[in-house]
């Protein structure tokens, strides 16, 4: 199973990723299209790992939950920005 990340809901000027509050999951393999709260995605993510990722231009990266205060979703670093969950479409 593979879930990829594709729209996000949050404020209109985030001071962060821990400002996100939604996340649209995009089944890859037929699931279908799901929003989930912060906390749900966290759940899933928790619950699922490295079955959760973000697509951009030229990369692709799975997501992970960061433990600092309230947990939060990220994508793992890499050499890009393109991949990154506050680039993604506002909806």
């Amino acid at each position: 199973m593979s879930i990829r990340i594709t729209a996000i809901k949050r404020p209109e000027s985030p001071t962060s990723l821990s400002a996100i509050t939604d996340y649209l999951f995009a089944g890859q393999d037929g699931e279908g299209d799901f929003w989930y709260t912060k906390s749900q995605g966290v759940a899933y993510v928790r619950q699922n790992p490295l079955t959760v990722w973000v697509g951009g231009t030229a990369a692709s990266a799975w997501v992970e939950v960061v433990d600092a205060g309230t947990p939060y979703l990220r994508s793992k670093a890499d050499e890009t920005t393109s991949d990154n969950l506050l680039r993604l479409p506002i909806r």
